[in-house]
């Protein structure tokens, strides 16, 4: 989908197919640029990138094609959302991230003031 000067990917609402390759790439490639994200290891991947992308429950903007911002969606049951408040996200069994109604956004990441 295009909105003004970005191309905006949102596979959740749109439908539209993907590639989950590329999609990682652009969420990594702005974490390194984010103060808030560049630091964390790379083993936390796994836990925090791949399950919103394999339940397309992200938004990703590019401007000519450049990645400019990532967000990442957890749709979370009752009991997940108590064990979200509580612990670290990368404690969050990965079945919790699509277990239900409950939309919380777990990641805004816009190193280039793209928000």
């Amino acid at each position: 989908m295009r909105n003004g000067k970005y191309d905006v990917l949102s596979p959740l609402y749109s439908g539209e197919p993907v590639n989950e390759a590329e999609v990682l790439g652009a969420a990594v490639w702005l974490w390194m640029h984010s103060p808030l994200h560049r630091d964390a290891p790379l083993h936390t991947l796994p836990d925090l990138l791949l399950p919103v992308i394999k339940h397309r429950q992200y938004v990703v903007a590019t401007e000519q094609g450049r990645p400019v911002f990532f967000m990442s969606q957890a749709w979370l049951s009752p009991e997940a959302e108590a064990r979200f408040l509580t612990q670290p996200a990368i404690l969050m069994p990965q079945s919790d991230w699509n277990s239900g109604d409950r939309m919380w956004v777990c990641d805004w990441v816009a190193p280039f003031g793209h928000t």
